[in-house]
């Protein structure tokens, strides 16, 4: 059931990006740092509907990992719609904020090994370190700034909060920043 449900958000984030190709298409990469110093790296499409010279909702569709040495690593999947304003004389600054639904998975890390404890109290090892995957809503707000006007080239930083759902019947948040690049590509 979870497989069809990542299976189906994925398929709805690649029909409603198609939709709106006639606008901007960007793509881009970033440093991305879970806590900011445990490294990673996302790529991410986005497309940019124009509602004014100042404002335009963008849909970001977005992949990444990272490595957290002494806990876990996990790899992620999130599409997440927006709001952004282009600000100053020449319009070139910009702010957005998102909000948005996607999936995570993750991977134990131990030297010794993973063990587990079941409902009699018995102690176990783990066959895997696999953590499963889990459903993430996050937030973020981006700040940025068009270094080219020939070719749209941006800049940008991304401090952002994630909220991973039911590890061990329980929520985690993730806080994270990401420093990223992004081209124009239509």
């Amino acid at each position: 059931m979870k497989k069809r449900f990542y299976l189906l958000l994925l398929f709805l984030g690649v029909v409603s990006l198609s939709s709106y190709a006639q606008n901007k298409l960007n793509v881009g990469a970033a440093y991305y740092g879970e806590t900011i110093f445990h490294p990673g790296f996302s790529i991410n499409g986005e497309y940019e509907i124009s509602l004014s010279e100042s404002w335009s909702l963008p849909l970001r569709a977005t992949t990444g990992y990272y490595f957290h040495k002494r806990n876990h690593q996990a790899v992620f999947l999130e599409i997440t719609p927006g709001i952004r304003w282009h600000f100053g004389q020449t319009k070139r600054w910009y702010m957005s904020g998102y909000g948005g639904i996607g999936a995570m998975s993750s991977w134990h890390h131990s030297d010794d090994g993973i063990y587990e404890v079941d409902d009699n109290g018995n102690v176990s090892k783990k066959d895997s370190n696999y953590a499963g995957t889990s459903l993430t809503y996050m937030a973020s707000v981006d700040f940025g700034y068009q270094i080219s006007k020939e070719r749209p080239q941006y800049l940008w930083v991304r401090p952002r909060m994630t909220w991973q759902t039911q590890v061990n019947q329980q929520s985690l948040y993730h806080l994270a920043v990401e420093i990223g690049y992004s081209i124009t590509l239509n």
